[in-house]
């Protein structure tokens, strides 16, 4: 879960791979529900290394090296 504002915010895709939060009661709201939804906590989890992969260093020297010859 990310505050909803900043640049964090662009890591998370809303109730894909996690929850956007604006106030501390939709924090709480979220926590809670990922408290009591296990599974749903499991598939952000697996959502969330997922794209975190996207920001490797790998990925991002593949990036500039395609940055760089084009």
């Amino acid at each position: 879960m990310v505050f909803d504002g900043g640049g964090q915010k662009e890591l998370v895709e809303d109730k894909i791979n996690g929850f956007l939060f604006d106030t501390e009661n939709t924090l709480k709201e979220k926590s809670l529900f990922l408290i009591n939804n296990p599974d749903k906590l499991k598939e952000f989890s697996l959502k969330a290394r997922s794209s975190s992969l996207n920001y490797s260093y790998p990925k991002f020297h593949e990036k500039i090296d395609n940055l760089i010859k084009n």
